[in-house]
């Protein structure tokens, strides 16, 4: 009898101790997510945040080389109206000093908006108003994955794809008919 409940408080014994080993590693398990895990996302959010300011600082480069080449043509197109003989292009015909005329507003109206977009970003890049420019990039981006990843959303984004292709396949149908048919053939008919 003393042998069997020695026997039964041994395996009491080994079963305690696997719960508390067990208990134990759940214990680790959690510290170590607890410990890791901000450290990762930190990293991640620093990543994205590098990401987006890159980003903005490229399409910067590239708002302001179309403004330089924007400024340039329209210093051409200036000199070209201020010179005292009119280009034998032109020949002083109102038609042409009117397109040249045209030519200087519309890149203007384009100067000014490259100009704005271009405070906009370097706005956005500047410390105070990253952190809202960055959120709203962000809740673009999530708005995003929702709209990918949720099932009903995604039959209707499926639906929506399916009917661009088929109106686009129609087009094509049609214009490869209008490719083959004869006209000559057409008007004898």
């Amino acid at each position: 009898m003393k042998n069997l409940q020695k026997g039964y408080l041994e395996l009491n014994q080994i079963w305690l101790n696997r719960q508390e080993y067990d208990a134990h590693k759940k214990r680790l398990e959690q510290n170590y997510r607890q410990q890791s895990l901000p450290k990762d996302y930190r990293i991640h959010e620093q990543v994205k945040k590098t990401q987006f300011i890159n980003n903005r600082k490229r399409e910067l480069m590239k708002w302001q080389t179309i403004q330089e080449q924007n400024t340039q043509i329209h210093a051409r197109l200036v000199k070209i109206s201020n010179r005292s003989p009119t280009p034998p292009s032109q020949c002083g015909t109102p038609r042409g000093k009117r397109s040249l005329k045209e030519q200087k507003l519309r890149i203007e109206s384009e100067n000014k908006r490259f100009f704005r977009k271009i405070n906009d970003i370097q706005s956005n890049l500047k410390q105070e108003n990253f952190q809202d420019s960055y959120v709203k990039h962000k809740k673009i981006q999530q708005n995003m994955q929702k709209f990918y990843f949720d099932y009903k959303l995604q039959k209707i984004k499926l639906r929506v794809d399916a009917y661009l292709d088929n109106i686009n396949l129609q087009k094509l149908q049609v214009r490869s008919l209008s490719l083959y048919e004869n006209p000559r053939t057409k008007k004898s008919n």
